[in-house]
C-alpha cells in the first residue's frame, strides 16, 4: 500500500481549480491552463512510484494495474457522460446534440486527443470550445502513456537496475521534441503523447531521486514553499 500524501492532493486541487477558473474566464487567471501540466507531473510521480515498487518487488502485474485504472476512471467518466446525455437535450439544439454524441466513444476509449486534433483543430478555437468532452484529451494522453510506460520501466530495470538516468534521458528527448515542434506544428504538439511524455516522466525522475539525500530542516520548509510560489506565479503571469 502506497502511503497517502495529503500535500499531493492539495497540489492536485490547486491545479484543477486553476483550470476551472481559466475556462470560466481566462482574464481571471491567465495561466490557469498550466494546471494541466502540473497535473501531468503529479500523475507521473505517483504512478512511477507505484510501478517501481511493484517491479522491484516482482509483484507487478499489468492486468492488476489496468484493472485499478479502469475502476478509478471509468465509473466517474460514465457518470459524467450519462448525465450529459440526459440533461443536454433540454438545453441545446438537436444538431448540436447529435454532434456531441460523436465525442462519447473517443472519450471512453481514450483517443480523444486524436479525435480533437483531426476534428477540431485548434484547441483554443470555437469548434473545440463547443465540445462537452474536450477535457478528456488530457485523460486520453495519460491513459496512452500508462499503456506503454510499465513495459518501458520493466525494460529499464532489466538492463540498468536503476531508473533515474534512463528516465532523465527520456525526459530530455521528449522535451527536445516539444521545443522543436511547438512552433512548426503547434496543434499536433499540443495534443500528441510524444510531446507530453516529458511532463509525465519528469514526475518519474523526481520519484527516482536518491532517498538518502540529507536536507536541512529549514530547506524542508522552504523548498516546498518555493515550489508552490513558482506554480502560483505561473498561473498569474503566463502569456497567451
Amino acid at each position: 500500500m502506497t502511503k497517502y500524501r495529503p500535500e499531493i492532493d492539495g497540489l492536485r486541487t490547486i491545479a484543477v481549480v486553476a483550470v476551472i477558473i481559466f475556462h470560466l474566464n481566462s482574464n481571471f487567471l491567465i495561466g490557469g491552463y498550466y494546471g494541466v501540466d502540473v497535473f501531468f507531473v503529479i500523475s507521473g510521480y505517483l504512478i512511477t512510484s507505484i510501478l517501481i515498487k511493484g517491479i522491484r518487488n516482482e509483484t507487478f502485474k499489468m492486468s492488476d494495474f489496468w484493472l485499478k485504472r479502469v475502476k478509478r476512471i471509468i465509473p466517474l467518466l460514465l457518470t459524467v457522460i450519462i448525465t450529459t446525455i440526459i440533461i443536454l437535450p433540454f438545453l441545446i439544439f438537436r444538431p448540436t446534440y447529435i454532434e456531441m454524441l460523436k465525442d462519447i466513444i473517443p472519450a471512453i476509449f481514450s483517443y480523444f486527443n486524436f479525435h480533437a486534433y483531426f476534428n477540431f483543430g485548434d484547441y483554443w478555437g470555437q469548434t473545440a470550445d463547443n465540445s462537452f468532452f474536450l477535457h478528456t484529451w488530457s485523460l486520453s494522453i495519460e491513459e496512452q502513456f500508462y499503456l506503454i510506460y510499465p513495459f518501458v520501466l520493466i525494460i529499464i530495470y532489466k538492463f540498468f537496475k536503476t531508473f533515474l538516468k534512463p528516465l532523465l534521458l527520456i525526459t530530455i528527448i521528449s522535451l527536445g521534441l516539444f521545443i522543436y515542434f511547438v512552433n512548426i506544428k503547434p496543434q499536433f504538439t499540443f495534443y500528441m503523447l510524444p510531446f507530453r511524455i516529458w511532463e509525465l516522466s519528469i514526475g518519474g525522475v523526481i520519484t527516482s531521486l536518491p532517498k538518502n539525500i540529507k536536507i536541512s530542516k529549514i530547506n524542508k520548509q522552504l523548498l516546498p514553499l518555493l515550489g508552490l510560489i513558482l506554480i502560483l506565479t505561473s498561473y498569474f503571469f503566463a502569456t497567451k
